[in-house]
């Protein structure tokens, strides 16, 4: 953890946003390093749900990373008991990397600041 939270600071990170998968472990180990962990209030579903209208209309482009691309594709929508709606991976599956790129895509402009006098900030290309 240590490196990891010194990687962080060298690129001016003091502060992350991440599930709640191990509890308060993250965040306590964080902490003595310096780096605040922030638990997300979004479920993955509601992060896949919002990722969805954001990569079929083309305003997010994907990096054509064959791990990624696999996650996203092997995702499964179900309702869930009451109705609810869950987008998930299969049993035994994997999504650590598609959760990732659903949280940074969904975090609107909001909680980054970007030199809006730039021709456009950086996106994603989707392999085709």
């Amino acid at each position: 953890m240590e490196s990891f939270s010194a990687l962080l600071r060298s690129y001016s990170i003091v502060s992350l946003c991440g599930d709640k998968y191990a509890g308060e472990w993250p965040a306590k180990q964080f902490q003595k390093h310096g780096i605040t962990y922030v638990t997300s209030e979004k479920s993955k579903s509601t992060l896949y749900n919002e990722f969805l209208p954001l990569l079929n209309s083309g305003r997010v482009e994907l990096l054509d990373h064959p791990k990624l691309v696999n996650q996203l594709c092997s995702l499964e929508r179900r309702t869930a008991r009451g109705g609810r709606l869950s987008i998930d991976h299969t049993p035994h599956g994997h999504d650590d990397i598609a959760n990732v790129v659903a949280g940074v895509a969904t975090a609107g402009r909001s909680a980054y600041s970007y030199d809006s006098s730039a021709a456009r900030p950086p996106r994603f290309r989707a392999p085709r």
